[in-house]
């Protein structure tokens, strides 16, 4: 769901299209008639800057557009969660006779249940570092 701010930032890109557009198209009009070489002069430098200035709003909202995406395909992918990983216990115990001494290195693993026979058994249950 888009923030309020996001909102508010589509509606004056909005709002400001609406104001430049139509004045692209009645300078674009007026250029087609007869009117002086001076008058024809100032309205493609009114058009030049109406122009670049659509082109920003534009390009705004195509960027707005792809955060907007690019947040959603975020959240598709449980952001802000991150899942953990599952490994066995005789992997957690690897890691932690590697000497890694930051618990950040052994976070967000979970240690699975090994099977050693036909039953089922469970796998012991590691300290957290």
């Amino acid at each position: 769901m888009a923030s309020d701010s996001v909102t508010a930032r589509r509606e004056l890109f909005e709002s400001g299209l609406a104001i430049v557009d139509p004045q692209i198209k009645g300078v674009m009009n007026k250029l087609n008639d007869d009117i002086s070489a001076q008058l024809k002069a100032a309205l493609s430098e009114r058009l030049a800057v109406l122009q670049r200035r659509q082109g920003l709003i534009n390009s705004s909202i195509a960027t707005q557009d792809a955060a907007d995406a690019a947040v959603g395909v975020l959240e598709d992918d449980g952001f802000p969660a991150l899942p953990n990983m599952e490994i066995p216990d005789s992997l957690i115990q690897e890691i932690r006779e590697e000497g890694v001494a930051d618990d950040a290195a052994a976070a967000g693993f979970e240690v699975t249940a090994l099977a050693t026979n036909l039953g089922i058994t469970l796998g012991s249950a590691a300290d957290k570092p």
